[in-house]
């Protein structure tokens, strides 16, 4: 995505404060309790598995909207599974190695 077209998009979403974010959005997205103030904080400064929570300044007040939240959420998730396949393939072959060892496969 281009810049512009980041800007544009940004431009576009209803963004709110990250008190807001923490205690209504993410419960209610994740049907579980509300993050603290600091992981909030640590998502948008260092992220998870290379996913950032995307946020924007209103003056020195920082702002996110319930877009960026679903986008973090799906990348976090698509980042984790991509790591997780192939261990998971991984598992699989020596598994069937040793299967076929034994005589079994």
């Amino acid at each position: 995505m281009s810049l512009v077209a980041a800007e544009k998009s940004i431009a576009e979403e209803e963004f709110k404060p990250l008190s807001y974010i923490r205690t209504k959005v993410f419960p209610e997205l994740t049907n579980s309790k509300e993050p603290s103030s600091p992981t909030v904080w640590r998502w948008s400064r260092k992220g998870i598995a290379g996913v950032r929570l995307e946020i924007a300044y209103c003056g020195s007040r920082p702002m996110c909207s319930v877009a960026a939240v679903r986008r973090f959420i799906a990348g976090v998730t698509a980042a984790k599974l991509s790591r997780q396949l192939p261990e998971q393939a991984n598992i699989i072959k020596a598994s069937d190695a040793e299967l076929q060892a034994a005589g079994v496969l």
